[in-house]
């Protein structure tokens, strides 16, 4: 029977698997036959790279592998650290004022562990001091946090329960009604490169995708709607991007700016951006990455930095998006159920809604966060279209909402 809760997931589903139809499954189980509104990455991810395919289609790939509604999470967010990430994904979710259960990864047996964590305070100097000697934010926290509870060492390695530590943390400091479903990861780990097991990783997914196609390993990844989609996907060049683009379009970047611009268009800080500066001499991304990247900076951050200076324009230097607030809410995908919820929300939001874009939609709507928001995601479209070379141009306001009208349960 179908009850009133509505479970809520930050995903990236690059592309949809197995693992995100258990996830759900999982949580449906818990609550009950609660409709799931999912907040997804659009055209780049955390990790710092273009998207396997184009938002609007791993939107369709969601809402075939059993979500409801999905929103978009806009690149001013999905391309940040994780704690940028989580807070605002779970901000728009919470603007959508019908969550009641947020469902969220982890790598533990004991997720109450990483609730318990997530309440301590971490002293912003003694943070500082832990970063000066040389290692990354992420570890910095890490040494304190185990400093605190040494019990918990090596608890927080995981990129899972990093997260997962950021939605409690977010919920803690929120004193949200938001009911944290933690589901422990099942299947290969989440860095995993290689199809090993019948739940593999997205990162193994698409690099059996891109270097050998729709493999039978593939197709025993996921669920069959989504094959299908991913399926036709492939056969009209629609997955992943050109190297070649991409690595010119990093070429002509780094020609022309200066190492005070790089620091007006990305988030660097510390000086990172005279590293980045000068770098005229490498073979691709990987390499360009591979030059810069040290113990202090790892690589995914590195790669964000480089796509911010991809999207990033003169108008809204990337930059310029850090701190803003969420702002709107934008329709990527929805079935029935989605459709059902939409009317629910309309009444309970305070943000506008947004489907395909007006071609008046800065003069209907003029507040700051709001138009340099929606800016850099357009911008965001256009750069991963120009490296995908497909044609489009502003497909955001081309684009309508990707509508399916049944749902298949595609995990028993």
């Amino acid at each position: 029977m179908k009850t009133n809760s509505v479970i809520g997931i930050v995903a990236e589903y690059n592309p949809f698997h197995k693992g995100h139809a258990y996830q759900i499954d999982t949580a449906k189980k818990a609550v009950g036959d609660a409709d799931v509104v999912a907040v997804m990455s659009s055209s780049f991810v955390q990790r710092g790279e273009p998207a396997i395919s184009d938002k609007w289609s791993r939107a369709a790939m969601a809402i075939a592998g059993g979500v409801d509604l999905v929103l978009e999470l806009p690149v001013i967010y999905a391309c940040r650290s994780s704690q940028a990430f989580v807070q605002g994904a779970l901000a728009t979710l919470q603007a959508t004022g019908s969550l009641t259960h947020l469902a969220f990864g982890c790598e533990t047996k004991n997720p109450e562990l990483l609730q318990a964590l997530a309440k301590i305070i971490i002293d912003a100097d003694e943070l500082k001091t832990a970063m000066a000697c040389g290692i990354t934010y992420a570890a910095a926290v890490e040494e304190l946090l185990n400093n605190s509870l040494p019990t918990y060492k090596k608890l927080i390695k995981s990129p899972n329960n990093i997260l997962a530590l950021e939605y409690y943390r977010w919920l803690h400091a929120q004193n949200s009604s938001i009911i944290p479903l933690p589901i422990q990861r099942y299947g290969s780990g989440y860095l995993d490169t290689d199809i090993v097991s019948t739940l593999p990783s997205a990162s193994a997914i698409r690099k059996e995708i891109l270097s050998k196609g729709i493999t039978k390993e593939v197709i025993s990844a996921l669920p069959q709607s989504v094959c299908v989609q991913l399926g036709a996907l492939y056969e009209s060049h629609a997955l992943g991007v050109q190297s070649s683009v991409l690595t010119n379009l990093l070429h002509y970047l780094l020609a022309k700016l200066e190492a005070t611009d790089i620091a007006t268009y990305c988030d660097t800080s510390e000086g990172l951006e005279n590293k980045i500066a000068g770098n005229y001499h490498f073979k691709d991304f990987a390499d360009l990455v591979t030059k810069i990247k040290s113990k202090r900076y790892p690589a995914t951050r590195i790669q964000r930095l480089l796509c911010q200076m991809l999207i990033s324009t003169p108008a809204v230097p990337f930059a310029a998006t850090a701190n803003i607030a969420p702002s709107y809410l934008r329709v990527l995908a929805f079935n029935n159920r989605g459709r059902t919820l939409l009317r629910t929300i309309k009444t309970k939001t305070q943000f506008p809604i947004i489907n395909k874009l007006g071609k008046n939609v800065f003069t209907e709507n003029d507040n700051e966060n709001f138009v340099k928001t929606l800016k850099a995601e357009i911008a965001a479209t256009n750069i991963y279209d120009v490296l995908q070379g497909n044609g489009f141009y502003n497909r955001d306001y081309t684009t309508s909402p990707i509508y399916i009208s049944t749902q298949t349960k595609v995990l028993k």
